[in-house]
């Protein structure tokens, strides 16, 4: 499963959101930000990080 999710904003290199998940075996894998799934999951990590 996944180990590790990092959202990086956009910048001067890339101009689009970028979501890369670790997963256990150390691959990484990019993540549509569009996708439901996905920005309910960063939304929850959000909301959770506000919480501590």
């Amino acid at each position: 499963m996944v180990s590790d999710l990092q959202v990086m904003a956009a910048g001067p290199q890339c101009s689009k959101v970028e979501v890369v998940a670790t997963l256990k075996n150390g691959r990484e894998v990019c993540l549509d930000p569009e996708a439901p799934l996905i920005k309910k999951i960063v939304q929850k990590i959000l909301d959770s990080g506000k919480n501590n």
